[in-house]
């Protein structure tokens, strides 16, 4: 599945994370986590949705482990 990224927050410290992260996004990263954070980003259930997505990026392996998802509501609806 491709992910349009909208909008991204760093927590922490910003200086080198802000460089690391313009080098990687785009063109991949891989989503890992508990089933029942990842099965739900699997449906097409949530094709148009707006989605925030928390976790902990591993830039290295270019992997964002999910500790959180919370569903809002169709893309292009206020």
């Amino acid at each position: 599945m491709t992910f349009l990224l909208d909008k991204m927050e760093i927590v922490g410290s910003v200086g080198l994370n802000r460089a690391t992260l313009q080098r990687i996004f785009p063109p991949l990263v891989h989503f890992v986590g508990p089933d029942d954070l990842i099965r739900p980003l699997k449906s097409p259930k949530i094709a148009g949705k707006v989605l925030t997505i928390e976790g902990l990026l591993y830039t290295g392996s270019r992997m964002l482990f999910i500790i959180g998802v919370d569903e809002g509501e169709e893309a292009g609806t206020n």
